[in-house]
């Protein structure tokens, strides 16, 4: 299997606070990706950083979005940002 190189555009999607993943949408996920040009373009997509059950920091990458151009990775962006809780973290207690 050969591992599809990333598309030249990206921006990493962080923990707003620490805990633990305990939830992904992935319905949600998929309609980034989607935006994001995929799969038409083999690059462009979404690299999940944090499955369920994953520790994460504040501020630590939870998944990164790629497209070919930047109009696609704003209208991902875009669109991640007007979700709750893509990735679901409870915080430590």
């Amino acid at each position: 299997l050969r591992k599809p190189v990333p598309a030249s555009h990206r921006k990493t999607i962080s923990a707003p606070h620490r805990g633990t993943v305990t939830a992904i949408e992935n319905r949600k996920l998929a309609r980034a990706a989607k935006l994001s040009g995929a799969p038409r373009a083999m690059g462009a997509g979404v690299e999940l950083m944090t499955p369920v059950g994953t520790k994460v920091e504040k501020g630590e990458p939870l998944f990164v979005l790629y497209a070919e151009n930047l109009g696609e990775l704003d209208y991902a962006e875009e669109y991640v940002k007007s979700q709750k809780e893509i990735v679901r973290i409870e915080e430590a207690s």
